[in-house]
């Protein structure tokens, strides 16, 4: 793994900061914590800490960081970022690694485009086509991310949606 990557930073916080990793015996919750990891390090590292709870050595994903709702067995169901978080960065694949996320969404500042330039979640301003292999999505919502363009035909993939925002 390369130096300096956002991987090699997840994996380093993983492996050398991450206080509950040598608690870990899941190997499914060891790969929840790095696709966390990773995705805090892909947006640019701006989900803001302080007070938030995000991304912190010492806590558990499922009861203490902020964003997250676990089920009953500690698997991420729920990833909801909103606009208070300063998102910015791409969207990491290692997102489908939370194979129990049912509910994603992502609110970015700003109601017009004076308000959120320099976005970089959605280069392009499409959805990733990693997303449209998260077959288990029940919701999916990306406000304010200024989506253009249609919508690709593998949106059938995702046969459990129920809503979606744009």
């Amino acid at each position: 793994m390369q130096m300096g990557t956002d991987h090699n930073d997840a994996l380093t916080f993983i492996v050398e900061k991450d206080k509950k990793f040598s608690t870990l015996s899941n190997p499914d919750k060891i790969r929840q914590r790095y696709a966390l990891a990773v995705f805090f390090f892909s947006t640019g590292r701006y989900l803001k800490p302080g007070g938030s709870n995000w991304i912190d050595e010492n806590l558990d994903e499922c009861q203490d960081w902020k964003y997250i709702t676990c089920d009953e067995d500690g698997k991420i169901i729920e990833l909801k970022i909103d606009k208070s978080a300063g998102l910015k960065g791409t969207l990491p694949t290692e997102l489908t690694m939370l194979t129990s996320l049912v509910d994603f969404g992502i609110r970015l500042p700003g109601t017009d485009d004076s308000e959120s330039k320099g976005n970089e979640v959605f280069p392009g301003g499409s959805i990733p086509s990693f997303v449209y292999d998260m077959t288990q999505l029940e919701s999916l919502q990306f406000n304010f991310t200024h989506l253009k363009g249609k919508l690709s035909p593998s949106l059938v993939q995702l046969s459990n949606l129920g809503k979606s925002g744009y």
